[in-house]
């Protein structure tokens, strides 16, 4: 115990030596914090986003045992049937409590003292669901079973309807002339339990579902399946004994569309990263992750050179106190002290920098997502620093500090003590301590090549994708998504609805025609891949449209016809081809007619001979930065459950917007309220867009700023090659050398470093362009180059021209100082 405290007192006294010192040399210490600061601050905002979406749990109680109860049939997710929520909730005893609720739902209702009404977001849930996940309101309280009529708050809804009136409690919300009497409100950091991850305005009691939705019966109807469960393991329970429970359950519940369901559990989180959904989103984490490492390694080597150059300044110091007695490592572990201070605060500023960074990034990301969308989607991001993000900040800032300061501290701690009090200088400042240095420069300039060409790579494609042609018109299409969860069950009683849904907006004058989609450009793809009878690998498109949506989107009919109403409504066997397909199976040859029975890779999804009808021009369908290598257009009719309506319009999609909204009213006053409308160039192409500008953006920033740190080391360099080789640069000036020889001789010793940082570098930057390479033949994965190619030669020389501008403007005002030292002065000093 005695051993601890002295270890401890002693460690005390380094800190407030090493903090003494470090207040000796202000502009040092400012720029090394700075350094480390920068580094350090955008690892952990980084970190923060991931670990927000990937690792944090719900905001509930002992989130740790709440599971989500995955469904799926045919491998397909897939939500449940109420009767299977009480099913679970009966007969699951692995679950102390089951709780149920639906995905976001449309509501038009009205606010106290508002004359119009607004659409609301809501989430029906079980009665006891905030009971169950341990939820407490932060005004008023949650309600429960019995309640009736009563709803809560969220955060976000409390914020914007009600402009955070504290009064809100025991106000009234109309829906379909339902009061709804507001009992409470939750706090800001929960969000519900996701699923997709938005919060709703309120949450409302399953009870009300028939009068809040007519025409709806969720309670009831098994065949009608909006709900998602979830449940808390009981005391000792495991996540795996309510697998095995729910699996064997599952055997009992009755199949969707024929499919068996398989049921399992999985522990849940907000965004669920684990259901495999977010495959991309780790892909992209780690990319990331390995961008923002490049940037702290550029500036922990700056440090290193910082605190070596400082160190070599206090030799005599070092010398002096190992004269007396003290030992090398004490030496080491007194000039660690400094370099750990310096993390620690280089990580409180980083830790600053953070939040202000992933404020910005949050409300950034939710107002764009917004944009881009129409209002359709919406997302709570929980980016608030927790334990888990400051124990890492704290982690890595500790390890930076230390790291970097190890060997200058043990470079500095085995000096030559005699040399150093004989002559006042070290053997440290010889050729292996400046070829150490310059390895370091080198790291940095590869680092940053690296990070340039990456950077150049994407803003190329940033530019490009600026100017592309999708190949149809998106300035004249409007997308009408309804919530399926809200239309009729039965196939036939689909079709009629939508069948007078259809007539309606066609009386429209602003819509010029409209056609119905399983998939919209932008929105959603389905690909076939398979190997052709020579093995190669092909990947097409597939899409179930109907009669009219070439026409609506404006996509050239280049041979034959469209469906007729007739091949819709039967689901003939016949498809419309895209150009490629056409022109990599028939070249030269009209295809019109033909079967596809000798290319059975080509037939439709029962593999019938297909008939070819028609060849479209090829389009940008899947992603904006890449033409569909292959197109299948087959026929859909108006019955099925998922897909879209396209709109082609005549004026403006938000002009036409509002007059479709007032169409559906006039047709059913709920319909507006079960109506999403995007704008096809506004939403889906904005947010291609952005999917080329988010990465070259944040790719390119990260390089500039590593380039920045590494030519101010590369600066810092070059000034300690002047300053030691000051008596050198005398005494070859005062034997007669001119200013450009003494130029020459400076930039001779500190562009070696840099010549060999660019050889590596540019290896480096081939290694990313094949990475980008690799990338562009994937089916599945946008073109971030937009056809720019991951070997762009005008890349490559942008970037080795950038880097020459920087390290000679690095290079310059040091290796001019060294031309003007007055030769008498120097060696007077001598």
């Amino acid at each position: 115990m005695a051993l601890v405290a002295e270890l401890v007192e002693g460690l005390v006294r380094d800190l407030r030596y090493a903090a003494r010192q470090l207040a000796r040399t202000p502009g040092f210490t400012l720029i090394a914090v700075a350094t480390l600061a920068l580094g350090i601050g955008v690892n952990t905002a980084a970190f923060t986003v991931y670990e927000s979406v990937a690792l944090k749990p719900l905001a509930v109680r002992d989130p740790h045992q709440l599971v989500r109860v995955s469904a799926s049939a045919d491998l397909s997710p897939v939500d449940l049937p109420y009767s299977a929520f009480e099913d679970i909730q009966r007969d699951v005893h692995s679950l102390s409590s089951v709780i149920a609720t639906s995905g976001p739902q449309s509501l038009v209702g009205m606010s106290p003292g508002e004359t119009e009404s607004r659409i609301l977001s809501g989430r029906f849930v079980s009665p006891e669901y905030f009971t169950a996940l341990g939820v407490s309101a932060v005004l008023g309280r949650t309600f429960g079973p019995g309640d009736e009529n009563a709803v809560v708050l969220s955060h976000e809804g409390w914020r914007h309807l009600f402009h955070s009136a504290r009064d809100v409690v025991g106000a009234t919300i109309t829906v379909r002339n339902v009061p709804l009497v507001i009992v409470g409100v939750t706090g800001p950091a929960f969000g519900g339990t996701g699923s997709p991850p938005a919060v709703p305005d309120l949450w409302v009691p399953s009870s009300l579902c028939h009068a809040l939705l007519p025409g709806v019966d969720w309670i009831h109807d098994a065949a009608q399946r909006p709900w998602q469960v979830l449940g808390r393991l009981a005391p000792g329970a495991t996540v795996a004994q309510a697998s095995a429970e729910l699996g064997v359950l599952a055997h009992r519940l009755a199949p969707i569309d024929g499919q068996q369901i398989t049921l399992a559990a999985r522990t849940a989180t907000f965004f669920q990263a684990d259901s495999g959904e977010f495959a991309v989103f780790g892909s992209v984490s780690r990319i990331a992750m390995v961008a923002v490492g490049l940037l702290l390694l550029i500036g922990c080597v700056n440090l290193v050179n910082l605190l070596v150059a400082r160190n070599s300044t206090r030799e005599r110091e070092v010398a002096v106190r190992l004269a007396l007695g003290a030992s090398r490592g004490r030496i080491a572990r007194l000039l660690c002290a400094e370099s750990a201070l310096l993390g620690l605060g280089g990580g409180a500023a980083g830790l600053l920098l953070s939040w202000w960074l992933c404020s910005w990034l949050r409300d950034w990301a939710l107002t764009t997502l917004a944009r881009v969308s129409g209002g359709l989607t919406g997302v709570f991001l929980d980016l608030s620093l927790d334990g888990r993000v400051l124990a890492y900040t704290a982690g890595l800032s500790l390890a930076v500090g230390v790291i970097v300061g190890i060997s200058p501290a043990l470079r500095a701690a085995r000096g030559d003590v005699n040399a150093v009090l004989k002559q006042g200088t070290t053997g440290t400042e010889g050729p292996e301590f400046w070829r150490r240095r310059h390895w370091l420069v080198t790291a940095q300039i590869a680092l940053c090549l690296v990070l340039l060409t990456a950077g150049g790579i994407l803003v190329s494609g940033v530019r490009r994708s600026r100017v592309v042609d999708p190949g149809f018109d998106v300035a004249h299409v409007l997308l009408l998504w309804l919530d399926p969860a809200a239309q009729p069950a039965s196939p036939a009683a689909r079709a009629a609805r939508y069948g007078d849904l259809v007539r309606q907006l066609r009386e429209v004058p602003e819509v010029r025609t409209i056609a119905w989609s399983s998939y919209a450009p932008f929105v959603g793809h389905s690909l076939r891949s398979f190997r052709s009878e020579t093995g190669e690998q092909h990947t097409f498109a597939t899409n179930a449209v109907s009669a009219d949506y070439l026409d609506a989107l404006g996509i050239p009919l280049l041979a034959g016809r469209t469906f007729s109403a007739q091949e819709i409504e039967q689901h003939s066997p016949v498809v419309i081809i895209s150009e490629s397909i056409a022109r990599r199976y028939w070249p030269g040859v009209d295809p019109v007619g033909r079967s596809v029975a000798d290319y059975p890779w080509l037939a439709g999804p029962d593999s019938a001979p297909y008939t070819i009808i028609g060849v479209a021009k090829d389009v940008r369908g899947t992603y904006l930065s890449r033409v569909d290598e292959g197109y299948e257009y087959f026929p859909q009719p108006l019955a099925a459950s998922g897909g879209m309506f396209v709109i082609g319009t005549r004026s403006p999609p938000a002009a036409t917007a509002r007059a479709v909204l007032t169409a559906l009213s006039t047709m059913d006053p709920v319909l507006p309220s079960q109506a999403h409308l995007m704008p096809l160039g506004a939403g889906p192409l904005e947010l291609q867009r952005l999917m080329a500008t988010l990465p070259g953006a944040a790719v390119s920033s990260l390089a500039l700023l590593g380039l920045l740190l590494a030519s101010v080391g590369l600066f810092g360099v070059v000034s300690q090659v002047v300053a030691r080789r000051t008596r050198d640069i005398g005494i070859h000036m005062a034997l007669g050398a001119h200013r450009h020889q003494v130029v020459g001789l400076v930039m001779r010793s500190t562009l070696r470093p840099v010549v060999w940082g660019g050889t590596i570098g540019l290896c480096g930057a081939l290694a990313v362009s094949a990475l980008f390479a690799r990338l562009l033949v994937l089916p599945d994965m946008p073109d971030l180059t937009y056809g720019a190619g991951a070997f762009n030669p005008a890349v490559f020389a942008g970037v080795l021209g950038v880097l020459l501008i920087v390290v000679t403007a690095a290079c310059v005002l040091p290796a001019h100082r060294a031309a003007s030292v007055d030769p008498a002065q120097v060696l007077r000093q001598e």
